[in-house]
């Protein structure tokens, strides 16, 4: 969330598209590796992307993150 924020800081966001929260989600899939080429490893990215970008930009629209963290612990531990 800090690095969303001193990136959001520089380049404002628009309504939607927020460049931290885009920069955030790649940062995500690029620790947790993207391991294999294969559907089940592109959909495991793509998950992680959209659960990354969705938690910034509604704790950015709302200014609250409680319950993103809350759902994000429950789906990731699901995933």
């Amino acid at each position: 969330m800090v690095l969303a924020y001193k990136i959001n800081f520089i380049y404002k966001p628009k309504k939607l598209w927020n460049v931290g929260a885009f920069i955030c989600a790649i940062i995500s899939i690029v620790i947790h590796g993207m391991i294999g080429f294969d559907l089940v490893a592109l959909f495991e990215a793509l998950a992680t992307f959209i659960l990354m970008y969705g938690f910034l930009v509604i704790r950015h629209m709302t200014g609250n993150a409680w319950g993103n963290i809350l759902i994000f612990f429950i789906v990731w531990n699901a995933l």
